[in-house]
């Protein structure tokens, strides 16, 4: 079980507001330019390098007791946090750092666990 908060472009929240489902369209491509700053700042909010596959780059945060993790792939970045007994201060940190870097960059927080956007 895990607690995640996803990024996307605008497009695809106004999608969402319209009535559609997160299925039911094409996400748009988050631009390269946009997850090279992203990753500059989350570097700096305390994230490593951890792994890089075809689909996506992942980074994890350096307090190993949060688990937090987060992966970019093409049209989303997906925070994500286990439920260990550090877990409320992770999805804080988690959180925050998603909100704070996703205005930077043009992005909008989405929360699945409720449906909700943060405005």
């Amino acid at each position: 079980m895990s607690y995640s908060v996803h990024l996307y472009r605008p497009d695809v929240k106004a999608a969402l507001d319209s009535g559609k489902e997160m299925d039911e369209f094409p996400h748009t491509p988050i631009p390269e330019a946009a997850k090279r700053e992203f990753i500059r700042l989350l570097v700096g909010y305390g994230y490593e390098f951890e792994s890089q596959s075809d689909e996506c780059v992942e980074y994890i945060h350096t307090n190993k007791e949060w688990g937090i993790q987060v992966r970019f792939f093409n049209t989303q970045i997906a925070f994500t946090v286990p439920y260990w007994s550090q877990s409320e201060n992770a999805i804080m940190e988690a959180s925050m750092t998603a909100s704070e870097i996703a205005w930077d960059v043009d992005l909008k927080v989405f929360y699945p666990f409720d449906g909700t956007w943060n405005e």
